[in-house]
């Protein structure tokens, strides 16, 4: 009946926050909301884009294109995060999360504009950075530019494409489950540009 679903659903989702507090017990930036976690996470990919290109010339951007609905965007929803030598530099974070559904530990980055139909006729960066954020650490990766990428639907014109990386079905340990989902990262053609573990 619907009653027993919605009650199984219940228990699934309060395994979930138990799982996900517990494996986030004691770390940096838990308790940090997802917004500002993000910005942290932007800010701290920029200073080490900086140290690997010293040589480099670095820019943020004007943050005053236009986005689809034909409003101005602000600085911190502009198209690329940072320039580099021309080099348009995009970063996307996700925190590595459990599905008590699927019995699996993800990640899922939003919001990622790929080239589409009439919208965008190219990407909307140069390169694109994917920031892992979980128990461990924070692993930032080059994305390869096809690895788990998919189509949002109606959505992928005006809020992008999204990429999903999962560990395997059953794993609750959070740290294996990183293993996992960093090396099918790694074996995707990602290349791993730096780590800060915790």
């Amino acid at each position: 009946s619907s009653r027993i679903a919605a009650k199984v659903a219940n228990v699934l989702c309060s395994g979930e926050v138990a799982l996900s507090k517990a494996a986030y017990k004691g770390v940096p930036l838990a308790s940090t909301n997802p917004a500002v976690r993000g910005l942290q996470l932007q800010s701290l990919a920029y200073e080490i884009d900086q140290i690997v290109h010293p040589f480099s010339v670095f820019s943020l951007p004007e943050g005053n294109e236009q986005m689809v609905s034909g409003r101005r965007r602000g600085m911190h929803r502009a198209e690329a995060d940072w320039i580099r030598d021309g080099r348009r530099i995009e970063v996307k974070h996700s925190k590595l999360l459990w599905n008590p559904r699927q019995m699996h530990w993800y990640c899922h980055f939003t919001g990622i504009k790929f080239a589409f139909h009439e919208v965008r006729s190219e990407d909307s960066f140069d390169e694109l950075w994917l920031a892992i954020y979980s128990p461990r650490g924070v692993h930032y990766f080059r994305h390869s530019g096809r690895l788990g990428v998919y189509n949002r639907g109606t959505m992928t014109a005006s809020q992008g494409h999204s990429i999903r990386m999962t560990s395997r079905k059953g794993i609750t340990d959070p740290l294996n489950a990183l293993d996992i989902v960093l090396a099918k990262i790694t074996d995707g053609g990602c290349e791993l540009l730096a780590c800060v573990l915790w």
